[in-house]
């Protein structure tokens, strides 16, 4: 079955093209690695709920961990942020941070990306 009837460099990897440019992704600043989805608050005290895009998340969001906020185009809203109160909630995590204690302190935060550093 194997390459039957294929070209042989068909689905092989492609060499940047003499005289196009290629696009870096990651910059020279820090960079962050998206772990999750800050869905939104949870409660009265500042807690969140994370949906997590990690296959362990148990590994990520520890205790002590520091993550940030991110908008949609990688810039940093909030961070970084120390994990202090985790737990599992059906499909999500609630995650509480250090110094964080209202549920105001963290609407703003809706919908945005939790990340860690790389």
């Amino acid at each position: 079955m194997a390459r039957e009837g294929r070209a042989a460099d068909r689905y092989g990897a492609l060499a940047p093209q003499e005289g196009r440019r290629t696009r870096q992704i990651s910059t020279a600043r820090e960079t962050h690695r998206v772990v999750g989805r800050l869905r939104k608050p949870h409660g009265q005290h500042g807690e969140v709920a994370v949906v997590p895009l990690v296959e362990h998340p148990g590994t990520v969001f520890v205790p002590k961990a520091r993550v940030y906020v991110l908008n949609d185009a990688r810039e940093v809203l909030a961070g970084p942020l120390v994990v202090t109160r985790r737990r599992a909630y059906h499909r999500e995590w609630l995650l509480g941070f250090e110094g964080v204690t209202s549920r105001a302190a963290v609407e703003e935060w809706r919908d945005q990306l939790v990340a860690v550093d790389e």
